[in-house]
């Protein structure tokens, strides 16, 4: 705050004319009226008994800052950065969390299946309960999705889709009777459908008896370049 302003900013607090003030100070009103429109300074002499009658500092009526309110700011300030700093930490902290996650479900289902995956950018996990489907048992373990970075290793991956046995665009009726009646409807929701029998090591292929076997059936979506994989396994009873 300027000088002219600080100074009747206090005397209107304290309830003063400047005529009031002028007695107080042994100057004519004059003078508290130059000093208040910056026509004017008081004498150095002056400032301890103004600032005395005005309950205030001489730092303050020159609109400097206190030692306490400069530590108080920088105080603060530092508060601010350090806050910054741990929301910062903890952002990278979620992200790197994140991308290790993604990076090691992507893994896993590779090391399983022994394809070739893009990188992804999000993965989500869903636990079921086991379901009874024909007279036998069936552990769905879980359900999960990929989605996958939009790059040119996707761009590559979608491509390969069209002339990768591994992949097929219809689901048969022999492929569909091994997949669970209660995941079913996902035979059309994709463009790019893979079983996968882990006990078998094979792809796509129908089974007479397809019981005491883990299976892994994945659903390609191209338009939310998404991956929807389901982990079961049916028993005989």
């Amino acid at each position: 705050m300027k000088f002219e302003s600080s100074i009747k900013k206090h005397r209107i607090k304290k309830g003063l004319t400047q005529q009031e003030l002028a007695n107080r100070l042994f100057v004519t009103k004059q003078a508290i009226s130059k000093w208040e429109n910056n026509k004017g300074l008081p004498d150095a002499s002056i400032l301890p008994l103004l600032a005395n009658e005005l309950d205030t500092s001489i730092e303050n009526l020159l609109g400097k800052e206190s030692k306490k309110n400069k530590f108080k700011k920088r105080y603060l300030i530092s508060i601010i950065i350090s806050l910054l700093a741990i929301c910062l930490i903890v952002v990278f902290y979620i992200y790197v969390r994140n991308a290790i996650t993604v990076e090691r479900f992507i893994r896993k289902i590779e090391t399983q299946t022994d394809l070739s995956l893009p990188a992804g950018e999000l993965v989500n996990t869903f636990s079921f309960s086991n379901w009874g489907y024909y007279g036998n048992e069936i552990y769905v373990d879980s359900m999960s999705y990929i989605v996958f970075k939009e790059n040119r290793e996707l761009e590559n991956f979608e491509s390969q889709l069209l002339t990768d046995n591994h992949w097929i665009s219809h689901v048969t009726e022999d492929l569909y009777n091994q997949i669970p009646e209660q995941i079913g409807s996902y035979t059309s929701m994709g463009e790019y459908y893979l079983l996968f029998d882990l006990s078998n090591q094979t792809y796509n292929e129908s089974m007479d008896i397809p019981f005491n076997h883990q299976y892994i059936f994945m659903v390609y979506q191209t338009n939310e370049n998404r991956l929807i994989i389901f982990e079961y396994t049916i028993t005989e009873i």
